[in-house]
Parts: structure tokens; C-alpha cells; sequence
């Protein structure tokens, strides 16, 4: 019981610290607001050849800003989406203002093709996390909870698929694809099944939980 209290107690202190990290990056985005508008101002009354120079310091900023922004939103939400968003602005920061030559380039272009595989093949199928996260079965809950940001219990089933077998079982619900349930926080699909076992589920966090 103690041991499972401290836990608790971490977990809560980490995810407090996440949120007083991101409201000083909203501080600083806020901050570098004031940056944006001196490089507006001196884009136009300085000449052509140093206004470009200007331009591009701007553009390299104002995708900082960017970047700084997703990050928030990837320290609150904690979803897979997120993460990836960063990961794309970043790149796309690193393409427009740091590369050298077309090598450099078609290596920026290579990472953001890699980042959508990472997207379309592994479990993150809408970016944003509102259309639902697609997971194996057997994916373990604490990392179900971790991928999505739920509250599944951990010591109701190993796996998200152990979980929705147990809990039909308790509730005497026939499963088969396209079968929805709302457990906790959760609404999970069954997305597809092989010989009468779940191979793969749809969790979506529900919206009031995100409101």
C-alpha cells in the first residue's frame, strides 16, 4: 500500500513540474513576441541584401516559437500526436534555416517521410489523438494509459486486450470488430480480430476528459 502511495505521489509531482516547465516556455513564447516585431520593423526599413538576412532570422524564430508551442501541448496531452508534431516542426525549422546544400536537404525530407511512416505504421493513426490511437492487444496497460493519457487500472489486466476480454466476460458482452466500449476514461474499439482473439483496438480518450 505504501509502495503504491509513493507511486502516486511521484507520478502526480512529475506531471506537476510538466506543467509549471510548459507554462515558462508559454512565458518565453510570449516573451519573443517582441523579437518577431523588431525583425518586422527592421525588414522593412533596412536595405534588400540585409532585409533577406533579417527574413530568414525571423522565419528561423517565428519556427522556434512553433516548436515551443507543440511542446507544451505535448508535455499537457501526453499523446503520440503531439510528440510527432514536434518532431515535424523541428525538422522543418532545421530544412528552411540550417541546411547548407541539397544533401542536407533531401536528408530533412527523408526524416519528416520517416516521422509519417513512424505515424501510418506503428500507432498513431490521426495526428492530433482525437480520431483514436491504434494499439496491439497486447500492449500493456501502464503503457496504454502512458500512449493516451488514461486512468485504465493495472491491476484489472496486463493488457488492453486482457482488460476488454475480462471485462465482457464480467459484463456478458459478445465481442467482435467494430464493438465499442467505454471503460474508465477510455473508449476502446476492437479494430480487428483473427480466430476469436483481438489482435488490434482503437483507444480514444473521452472528450470530457480532455475538456
Amino acid at each position: 500500500m505504501y509502495k503504491r502511495s509513493l507511486k502516486k505521489s511521484l507520478v502526480n509531482s512529475t506531471l506537476l513540474l510538466e506543467i509549471f516547465i510548459a507554462l515558462f516556455i508559454i512565458l518565453a513564447i510570449i516573451i519573443s513576441f517582441t523579437d518577431l516585431a523588431k525583425y518586422i520593423y527592421q525588414i522593412i526599413f533596412f536595405n534588400q541584401v540585409i532585409s533577406y538576412d533579417l527574413l530568414t532570422n525571423f522565419l528561423g524564430h517565428a519556427l522556434l516559437m512553433a516548436v515551443g508551442v507543440e511542446l507544451v501541448v505535448m508535455l499537457i496531452n501526453h499523446t503520440p500526436g503531439s510528440i510527432i508534431e514536434v518532431l515535424l516542426f523541428a525538422i522543418a525549422r532545421k530544412i528552411l534555416i540550417s541546411s547548407k546544400g541539397m544533401g542536407d536537404f533531401i536528408l530533412g525530407i527523408l526524416a519528416i517521410a520517416g516521422v509519417f511512416a513512424i505515424r501510418k505504421y506503428l500507432f498513431v493513426e490521426d495526428i492530433s489523438g482525437r480520431k483514436g490511437t491504434t494499439l496491439s492487444a497486447s500492449t500493456p496497460i501502464k503503457d496504454v494509459n502512458r500512449i493516451v493519457g488514461l486512468n485504465l487500472p493495472e491491476d484489472y489486466a496486463n493488457t488492453i486486450g486482457g482488460l476488454l476480454s475480462r471485462y465482457a466476460q464480467d459484463h456478458k458482452i459478445d465481442l467482435r470488430e467494430g464493438v465499442k466500449l467505454t471503460i474508465y476514461n477510455a473508449n476502446i474499439e476492437i479494430a480487428k480480430m483473427e480466430d476469436n482473439l483481438i489482435e488490434k483496438v482503437k483507444v480514444t480518450k473521452e472528450l470530457d476528459e480532455e475538456e
